[in-house]
């Protein structure tokens, strides 16, 4: 972090978010299909000059890192973390001072930045893994439905699970399959679930004592290159919902495609689910991993609230989001024009507090609900 004998550093913690193999560092989105989310935060330094201003953009950085590994996992502790901060600005891919003020002692900053969260993420969970109490366990439940086909269907495992089964085997995570449950719930009810009602498969999860469950399907299509070639175009898509097993929460949904050229249409299209699968590896075992390390920290939940015009809608989703069963408090953390983050201290299931804020009729705006991952919630106010 900059720093001289002319410049002492210091900083406030202050951040709003737009959603949005052991220890290895990825950083700006090495090996990782990466997302990029907004992220604004205040930094400040004391001293003048250039020395000064860079020193605060830099603990403006920070913070935005410092902001989604306590979102994350609930907690500032970074023990075990210190990699992560040594190289934050490996985080950033772009950013912007938006405000620049003189202070009694030295310099603010208001920072605008693109954040690589999803490098961020796998580099966090890479960090906190071997430090769990308990390793992480996953069910996997993947319906596939090859060319010729009429349905998915649970027949066999199907090629996705096996690359998801070999995938988190390597990183130490135990794996439970879809035949574990075949003894007690049928192929039509474990489908049911998969392709109407994911988020039931917490509830199955937690029959193979998993903290996750990873449901889905893997498509795949077979057509001819042209009339007159032997080549098959196998195209193959994979969706997959991971689903906290202790309250049934969606924590995300994830999609991927492929495209594989073969003589044999079976071969091909099977090779194009692995690589569809291949491409959500990374990032389901990172929400497989953070979803059970934030379980060991505080169950503080973050709302950012975007296109908060007026004072007076804020308030009354604060008073709403007070009423809800399980909230003991909530402290705004940022306010500007357009934007509000609030830290809710809650014990009960995400979910359920979302459709309570969301659900509920307003007098002058809708609520949107834009965005729920992990512990971070994002809301849209839309006026009436």
């Amino acid at each position: 972090m900059p720093n001289s004998k002319q410049t002492s550093v210091s900083f406030t913690r202050i951040a709003i978010f737009i959603l949005f193999p052991a220890a290895c560092f990825l950083g700006a989105g090495d090996t990782v299909q990466d997302k990029l989310i907004n992220a604004r935060a205040v930094g400040r330094a004391t001293g003048t000059g250039t020395t000064a201003r860079a020193a605060a953009i830099e603990n403006a950085h920070l913070e935005m890192v410092l902001q989604t590994i306590e979102a994350t996992l609930g907690s500032r502790d970074l023990r075990g973390l210190q990699t992560i901060l040594d190289h934050c600005r490996s985080y950033i891919h772009t950013s912007r001072v938006l405000r620049e003020n003189r202070t009694k002692d030295g310099v603010q900053v208001e920072v605008e930045a693109m954040v690589y969260h999803a490098a961020l993420r796998h580099d966090l969970a890479a960090l906190v893994l071997p430090g769990l109490l308990d390793p992480p366990k996953v069910l996997i439940m993947i319906a596939e439905q090859m060319p010729g086909e009429s349905a998915p269907s649970l027949a066999t495992r199907s090629q996705a699970e096996e690359t998801l089964f070999e995938g988190f085997k390597k990183r130490k995570v135990s794996v439970a399959a879809s035949g574990e449950l075949r003894g007690t719930h049928s192929d039509e009810d474990l489908l049911n679930c998969i392709q109407r009602e994911p988020t039931q498969a917490g509830k199955l999860a937690l029959e193979t004592r998993a903290d996750v469950a990873l449901v889905g399907v893997a498509l795949a299509t077979s057509e001819p290159e042209a009339a007159a070639s032997n080549l098959q175009n196998n195209r193959a898509k994979v969706t997959i919902n991971a689903v906290r097993a202790d309250d049934e929460h969606l924590l995300d949904t994830l999609a991927a495609e492929a495209v594989v050229h073969s003589v044999d249409a079976e071969e091909g299209a099977k090779q194009a689910i692995q690589d569809a699968t291949a491409k959500l590896l990374d990032e389901l075992i990172a929400t497989t991993v953070l979803a059970v390390a934030g379980r060991e920290h505080s169950p503080d939940i973050f709302i950012t609230i975007e296109n908060s015009e007026t004072s007076v809608s804020v308030q009354e989703v604060v008073r709403r989001t007070h009423e809800c069963a399980g909230v003991r408090s909530v402290d705004e953390l940022l306010s500007s024009p357009s934007q509000v983050r609030l830290r809710v201290k809650y014990s009960g299931g995400i979910s359920p507090l979302v459709r309570w804020i969301v659900d509920y009729s307003y007098e002058n705006f809708t609520l949107d609900e834009e965005r729920v991952v992990g512990r971070e919630i994002t809301l849209r106010v839309i006026p009436k």
